[in-house]
């Protein structure tokens, strides 16, 4: 999401900083002080996560400092000098046994210190008045790390012909990163109210149906067979049916016309 918010932030004219761990220690209170105040940013994007479950179940302590503190001293500094504040959070908020997908008026039900930390972040960003929290189910693209994500790894095996088992009880709204980042600055110039939104491409496919459409985009010949979720072990829970859509905006496109999009861009 940093990274496709920098790209179109740019192409919007919109004078953009972007900061990188190597460039400050989010946890850090005085560096945080210190580069608000040498900016003097009109609003803070915070991307900034530990993601996964289980990255934050082996280190809860440095999950809550970065998805949840980090983000309380961000709120604090916004607040004091009346900057505005997007905080970027997940579907992972929600338990995902709900058999439609989860609006901005769902009751959250965090399971796992993923999740529990995510949602500790969202209610921390209320600290700062002038907040905007930003959910996002999984999302694909490019970006400037070196880090893999489902999608990427699941272009890597299919271009490879190798063969894959993929969850079909696994139901989320994989979503163009370029899309999403498009949507939070229209929020932004538009000045929409301040609070919650959902930001997902349309529908809520399986991650079966996902890995398939993008086989056949790619043309790959691998072999994929359907699996349940649970047959991927993880450190923590998982929730199952995560897909998102919005009460407030209009939808985003459908998810295969953005990954069409996505890999035409390749």
């Amino acid at each position: 999401m940093g990274t496709a918010i920098e790209e179109v932030a740019r192409e919007h004219r919109h004078e953009c900083v972007s900061l990188g761990h190597s460039d400050i220690e989010i946890t850090d209170w005085n560096a945080l002080e210190s580069v608000v105040e040498r900016l003097r940013p009109d609003l803070v994007i915070n991307s900034a996560a530990i993601v996964g479950v289980n990255p934050c179940e082996q280190d809860p302590q440095r999950a809550f400092r970065v998805n949840s503190l980090a983000v309380r001293d961000l709120a604090r500094l916004c607040q004091e000098r009346e900057i505005r504040l997007v905080q970027t959070s997940t579907n992972a908020v929600f338990d995902g046994t709900q058999e439609r997908p989860y609006e901005e008026t769902d009751r959250p039900n965090p399971k796992g210190v993923y999740s529990v930390s995510k949602y500790a972040g969202e209610c921390f960003a209320t600290f700062c008045e002038r907040h905007i929290i930003v959910r996002f189910p999984t999302l694909y693209g490019p970006r400037r790390n070196r880090k893999v994500g489902f999608v990427d790894k699941m272009m890597n095996d299919l271009r490879e012909g190798r063969e894959l088992k993929i969850a079909e009880d696994k139901i989320d709204s994989p979503t163009y990163s370029r899309d999403a980042a498009a949507r939070v600055l229209s929020i932004l110039e538009m000045e929409r109210p301040f609070g919650l939104y959902h930001v997902a491409n349309d529908g809520a496919p399986s991650y079966f149906e996902f890995v398939r459409f993008l086989a056949e985009r790619l043309g790959s010949a691998s072999r994929l067979t359907a699996a349940r979720d649970r047959d991927f072990e993880a450190l923590g829970p998982k929730p199952l049916r995560t897909a998102l859509r919005t009460t407030r905006l209009q939808p985003l496109r459908d998810w295969r016309e953005a990954l069409t999009d996505y890999l035409s861009h390749l």
